[in-house]
Parts: C-alpha cells; sequence; structure tokens
C-alpha cells in the first residue's frame, strides 16, 4: 500500500498556514498548532517522513525496474548503453510548433539528450514530434533513461521504413531486383543493432508479406527490435503481430494481449507481451525496454567479457551468443519481476472513459495477481504482463551468469544458478556434428526452497529463397521440469505451446532435491537444424510465484519418464507448410565449433 499525500491534505496544511497570522507573538508558540482547525505538529512531521520515503523509495523508472539496485551494485562501472547506437522507428505526427509539416524527430523541449546525436534516417522531418521526444526521454535522457550512454540515435519514420527500407532491400534473392546489389554492399534492412519501434500499425497493405520479410530480416540480421504491443486487446498487424522481436506491454494490463489474425502463420493465438514495463503507454513502455536492452547489449558485446562464446551470425558477422537476439529475450523474461512494489505516481489518473480526472494521482500499476485464474497462457506466461516487469539487475545477473552449454552438447554435469546458453544448431537434422533433440540442464541441490525462472526462446523460420517470403515454419519446442532426486525422475512442471516461439516455467522449488530443466523437439513433423536462446534464474522463496501447470494428456503424467511419451499431436496449420520446405528445415545452421575468448 502506497503512502500518498493527498492535494486536499497540502491545501489544508497551506490554508491553515495563511489564515493564521497572531497580531502578537504567541506565549507557549503553538497557537496554529493548537488550531482546531489544522493539523497537529505530529501529524506534519509525520507527513513530511512519507514525502521523504517516497523520495528515498524511487521516483524514477529507474528505481522500479532495478536499474537503481544496479547503480548500487557497480558503481562507476555499471553499463549504460555505451558504444549502442540505436535506432527509433517512429509515426509521423502533426508537429507541436508547425501542425502543417509531418514530425519524427524529437520536438526539442528535453535538454538533458544532448550527448546524443539525433540523425533523421527517412528525411523531412523538423523537430517538432512530441511523441519521439517521450520516447527519447525514457530511452536516454539523463533524468529518466537508463541507456545515458547512447551517444548515436537514428530516426525513421515508419512509412518510409516500410516501403523503402523493408521492402526493396528484402528482394536481394531475385537476381531481377537491383537491390541484390545493395544488400551485398551492406545496405541491410536494419542499419543498428537494436531498434525501439513505438510505431505501429494494421494499416498497411500486404501485411502478410510485410510480416514475413520483417522477420526474415529480424533473424537473418540478427537485430534485436523492441515492439510495442499497442493499448487495446489485440495488437496491430504491424510490426506487433510479428514472431521475432520483443514485444514490450504496460503493468496496468491493457496493453495488446493477442497478436492479429493474417494467415495460418500468424494466426491471432499467439501470446503479447513478452515483458512489461511500469509505464502508463507502450510506446513509453517500449522505449524503457529499449533502454534496458542497450544496457544489457552495452555487456553482452564488451570485447574483455568472458562469460560468452562466440559464432558467426546468419550474415557470417562472428558476435557473442550473449548478444544473439533470442537470448537477448530470453534473459529479458527470464528476469522479470511476476509481482512488483512499483513507486512512482502517474501525473494524471482516468476515468472510465479514458478522460483525466484532475487532482486526483495514480500510482503506476503494479503486478499482484499473477497468472490468476483465466490468464495463465499455454506457454507459461500471463496474458496481461507476458514474463511480468523487466528488471534490469535480474537480467544483469543472468547474464554474467556465463554461458553454459546442455549436457548434450559437452557442458558441465550441472550449470549453476544463474546463467543461458544459446544452441546454435539443435535438433536431429543432417549436417550437425553431435545431434541431439534433447537438451538438458541439471540445477544444483538446493540448499533451501527457491524460485526457479526459465525461458525459452526461438526465431520464426522465413524461407528466402524464391524471394517471395511466402513460406515459414514456426518448430515446436517444448521445456520441461523434472525433480530427478536420486535417479528418479518425476515430471514436475512443463510449457507445451504450439503457437508460440517462446515457452516459460515458473516453479517453487524444493530444498535437498535435484533438478533438470530440458529443451525437447518431438512435435516437429520433420528433423530440424536450428538454433534457440535459454536462460534461467533461481533465486529466493516468494509468495508470487505462478502455479504449476496441469497437465492434462495422459502421456504427460508426473509419473512419465521417457520423452517420446510427451509427444502430442501436431498442429495442423504446420502441415500446410512441409511441400517445398524439407530441404530447408534438414539444415539450417552447421554446427560452429565453439571458441572461447
Amino acid at each position: 500500500m502506497h503512502a500518498t499525500l493527498q492535494p486536499a491534505m497540502l491545501l489544508k496544511i497551506i490554508f491553515c498556514t495563511k489564515r493564521y497570522r497572531p497580531a502578537q507573538p504567541s506565549p507557549k508558540g503553538n497557537r496554529l498548532l493548537n488550531s482546531p482547525h489544522c493539523y497537529s505538529l505530529k501529524f506534519i512531521i509525520a507527513l513530511a517522513s512519507i514525502i521523504s520515503m517516497q523520495s528515498a523509495h524511487g521516483q524514477t523508472v529507474r528505481d522500479d525496474v532495478g536499474y537503481t539496485a544496479l547503480l548500487n551494485e557497480m558503481g562507476a562501472d555499471t553499463p549504460n548503453g555505451a558504444g549502442i547506437t540505436i535506432g527509433i522507428i517512429e509515426p509521423q505526427r502533426t508537429g507541436q510548433d508547425n501542425p502543417d509539416l509531418q514530425s519524427w524527430l524529437p520536438y526539442p523541449n528535453i535538454s538533458d539528450i544532448s550527448q546524443a546525436t539525433l540523425t533523421d534516417r527517412s528525411g523531412g522531418s523538423n523537430a517538432d514530434s512530441t511523441h519521439a521526444a517521450r520516447v527519447s526521454q525514457f530511452l536516454f535522457s539523463q533524468s529518466d533513461g537508463l541507456a545515458t550512454g547512447i551517444a548515436e540515435a537514428n530516426y525513421y519514420n515508419l512509412t518510409d521504413f516500410i516501403y523503402n527500407k523493408l521492402v526493396p532491400l528484402t528482394n536481394y534473392v531475385s537476381t531481377l531486383q537491383p537491390s541484390a546489389f545493395l544488400y551485398s554492399l551492406g545496405a541491410k534492412v536494419f542499419e543498428n543493432r537494436i531498434n525501439n519501434i513505438s510505431a505501429i500499425s494494421s494499416s498497411a497493405d500486404n501485411n502478410a508479406t510485410l510480416l514475413h520479410r520483417f522477420d526474415w530480416a529480424t533473424a537473418h540480421e540478427d537485430v534485436i527490435n523492441l515492439v510495442s504491443a499497442g493499448n487495446s486487446s489485440q495488437s496491430p498487424a504491424l510490426f506487433s503481430s510479428s514472431f521475432n522481436s520483443i514485444y514490450i506491454g504496460i503493468t496496468a494490463g491493457s496493453s495488446g494481449k493477442l497478436g492479429s489474425p493474417i494467415d495460418n502463420i500468424y494466426n491471432g493465438f499467439r501470446q503479447r507481451p513478452d515483458v512489461v514495463t511500469p509505464m502508463r503507454n507502450t510506446s513509453r513502455g517500449t522505449a524503457v525496454a529499449s533502454s534496458i536492452t542497450s544496457v544489457l547489449l552495452e555487456t553482452a558485446r564488451d570485447a574483455s567479457a568472458t562469460f560468452s562464446n562466440v559464432s558467426p551470425s546468419n550474415t557470417q558477422v562472428l558476435t557473442r551468443n550473449a548478444e544473439k537476439s533470442e537470448v537477448m529475450k530470453a534473459v529479458l523474461m527470464a528476469g522479470a519481476d511476476r509481482e512488483t512494489s512499483n513507486t512512482r505516481i502517474n501525473s494524471f489518473a482516468k476515468d472510465e472513459a479514458g478522460e483525466r480526472i484532475s487532482g486526483e494521482p495514480e500510482y503506476i500499476a503494479d503486478i499482484t495477481n499473477y497468472r490468476a485464474a483465466g490468464y495463465a497462457t499455454s506457454n507459461g506466461l500471463d496474458s496481461r504482463f507476458g514474463a511480468g516487469q523487466a528488471n534490469v539487475h535480474n537480467s544483469h545477473q543472468i547474464l554474467t551468469g556465463g554461458e553454459q552449454d546442455s549436457q548434450e552438447d559437452g557442458g558441465n554435469t550441472s550449470v549453476s544458478l544463474l546463467g543461458f546458453d544459446y544452441d546454435e544448431a539443435f535438433g536431429n537434422g543432417a549436417g550437425d556434428a553431435n545431434l541431439n533433440s534433447v537438451a538438458s540442464y541439471l540445477l544444483p541441490t538446493l540448499t533451501s526452497d527457491a524460485n526457479l525462472d526459465v525461458t525459452l526462446a526461438w526465431n520464426l523460420d522465413v524461407y528466402s529463397g524464391d524471394g517471395l517470403f511466402f513460406n515459414a515454419l514456426l518448430y515446436d519446442l517444448d521445456l520441461w521440469l523434472y525433480d530427478v532426486t536420486d535417479n528418479d525422475e518425476v515430471l514436475v512442471n512443463a510449457s507445451l505451446s504450439s503457437v508460440d516461439n517462446t515457452e516459460t516455467i515458473s516453479q517453487l522449488l524444493s530444498a535437498g532435491r535435484d533438478y533438470e530443466f530440458r529443451v525437447t523437439t518431438e512435435k516437429n513433423v520433420t528433423a530440424l537444424l536450428w538454433d534457440y536462446g535459454i536462460a534461467w534464474r533461481v533465486d529466493q522463496e516468494s509468495d508470487t510465484l505462478a502455479a504449476p501447470l496441469t497437465l492434462e494428456s495422459p502421456q504427460m503424467s508426473p509419473s512419465a519418464l521417457s520423452f517420446s511419451a510427451s509427444s502430442v499431436p501436431i498442429p495442423s496449420s504446420l502441415f500446410l507448410f512441409i511441400t517445398g520446405l524439407f530441404a530447408l528445415v534438414v539444415k539450417k545452421h552447421a554446427r560452429q565449433v565453439r571458441s572461447k575468448q
């Protein structure tokens, strides 16, 4: 419960102070405080204490998303997004001072973003957009952003990005397209490794084609896109209904909960968002998530770091596995808070019609009933909050816990309580020197009860060989948790969605027991060789843990001991993409020899 200093209370104190002006000094010096119309000295002191406590316990978003905790822990070594260049894709808005002009560069009412060079990559905008100003404020401003070290920000108009970058530059696979030459010279769809996309839409033509191209470019160029889930129950088609980015909602639970139904791949049944942030709308919320991710990306790509292997991207650029897009998504989700105690106050409250209520302060909403009845999803999330509220301190701990291979890939007998893995060639498809359709991660024996949060993430595979980007395949990976104490396997929990490309388990673990989480591929139609990211965190016991998933299939009872017994019927939508895709799914990535730096 938050202590709130109501406006009426402040007015009464001011009124009392003004109305009492004694002609002569009070002999006891407390005539004002003894007035029946006024508050006692003790109460005023108490109010002052409340104000002091509110300031001490956080009045910026940095406190609520764990950045203050990271600062307290790391001091001058705290990452702040230094060295990261970010792309910001913005809606075209009427200018603040020039309503006859359309703008997507920030209105110059934020003085503390002067450390960054702002570049209009679309061309034609004046600096007059209040929307872009607020996004920039919560992304890298010195007062409200986490990524205060960002020195370069590139701005794009959404329409220009779609029709002058996404569409022409994804035609490179066709020899008849001039962009084949441009792409070979490095003219990628995404000019920045990380992009904030608060601009979303459902009005563009050929949404299915654009979604396929967007997801292909995101995965192929291995970029990290933070996309707004939208401010209504269904997310807009572009681009919050795609697969391969990270989708952001808000803790009020009013953001998009499902993708838009476009075709049999983008079917409208998938969970939105992935994580939420404590903001009043998803544009600002996405900026906060982008700020958090920039901080993590600085750490992940640090050349001096020893906690991550390196491997080539699809464009044959060596990158650290910690900065892969699938790993970044998994790390954000596994580090999210399932229950929150946010400290900040919105500048206004709204009535049921969405109108501002004058003089009524409102606290940023909290998560208090995570995965309550009716909101639990098949991929282990809450339909309102995704994996929970992003927490950069938790995610940073997971990241620096280090990359740890599964047992099947030669990892240690057990992993640590914090960590991640990037498997660049998982499955039983041809071309892998070490075929495995199961990846096992054994946790250390626990000395006390603890919470486990683990998230698995992978990308949609879009076929580009014909230049049409029509065929796509969503591989169906599953996540399992077993109690393996004394080599007696008992299924504890599982995340088994067939329509999502993340799986999450949140589970209370008991002291003195041995647990193992596993990734499997049995539900796929044919052999695959694909990459995934997985991240986990074992934390102190909390009352906020989600209830275990109820396993309804008789093949998945708690006594199940084999993986083959856990197979379930294949979703009918997958059969539509079998023809012509066998060569694609047999070999997508050749396993690279992992090398340590």
